[in-house]
């Protein structure tokens, strides 16, 4: 099942990648402690320039990144939640979700970064939302990942509120998929 949505090592290459290319599955029950842990280190160790290093709002971001709310995402069947490895059986290096118009989360672990995870993601979540006929994704970026979308051909829409609370803004972002 693994291979099932195994990236293109082509795809990979054009982003200068060496290594094994990230293997791209979707999470089970089994997977919810690592995936919740990949959540809160990546925004702890990430995502400075989003909440300052505040300690109230990591915990405010984070409050809802537990083993219980990640399995009731993936139980979700609206929710497609994705986890990345280099090989099957290895340590989550990234963490992705999406329903059929939003990419809802896509997360790298802190010591995965720069491997060519969150690329392979993004392309995965793109490829779902396509798959179920949409024709423009959307998502919410952090100010840690506003370039990474830019440079993968996402549009800005506009800034929001990204924790319901005023304590984080985001940019709304676009991408027009290919029909």
């Amino acid at each position: 099942m693994m291979s099932e949505f195994a990236s293109s090592p082509c795809l990979l290459g054009q982003f200068g990648l060496d290594g094994p290319a990230p293997r791209i599955a979707l999470a089970v029950h089994a997977d919810a402690a690592e995936i919740a842990a990949v959540l809160v280190a990546s925004i702890g160790a990430l995502c400075a320039a989003d909440h300052k290093d505040d300690p109230q709002a990591i915990a405010a971001w984070t409050a809802n990144k537990t083993p219980d709310q990640v399995r009731a995402w993936i139980d979700d069947a609206a929710l497609d939640v994705l986890v990345s490895r280099e090989e099957e059986g290895c340590a989550i290096a990234c963490v992705g979700a999406c329903n059929a118009e939003w990419i809802l989360l896509n997360y790298v672990a802190p010591d995965f970064r720069g491997r060519g995870h969150s690329a392979a993601m993004l392309a995965a979540l793109e490829a779902r939302i396509a798959a179920r006929g949409t024709r423009t994704a959307r998502l919410m970026s952090t100010e840690t990942a506003h370039a990474f979308y830019s440079a993968h051909g996402w549009r800005d829409e506009g800034r929001d509120d990204c924790s319901g609370a005023g304590a984080l803004r985001g940019h709304r972002m676009a991408k027009d998929l290919a029909p």
